[in-house]
């Protein structure tokens, strides 16, 4: 219908097919902000280096995957908002034919 809206501006828009929502902007960017993101990146978007924790199935306990920490710190590149954390995966299977890499990786 050529009317198209960013997400950043659609609560507070004024005229979104005749209905103001601009009373519930506030409102809307609390509960975004609060909630977990799950979506695909580019990784130019990332703002600082990626951090990497290996966990080797083949050799832990399975109580050693109930309850675990991951040390966590990072510098960023830029001056800039940040509006969260990414977190990403992989996992190798190794076997004895051929070897498969499950990503999801921002680079993937």
């Amino acid at each position: 219908n050529g009317r198209l809206v960013k997400a950043s501006n659609l609560w507070s828009s004024r005229d979104f097919y005749g209905v103001k929502l601009s009373a519930m902007h506030e409102r809307s960017r609390v509960e975004s902000f609060s909630k977990a993101l799950s979506d695909q990146f580019h990784p130019d978007q990332l703002r600082a280096d990626a951090k990497v924790q290996m966990f080797d199935f083949r050799t832990m306990r399975p109580e050693d995957v109930v309850d675990f920490d991951v040390a966590f710190d990072f510098e960023s590149k830029a001056t800039c908002v940040l509006h969260g954390i990414a977190g990403w995966f992989e996992a190798h299977f190794e076997g004895s034919l051929c070897n498969v890499i499950l990503s999801t990786s921002p680079w993937d």
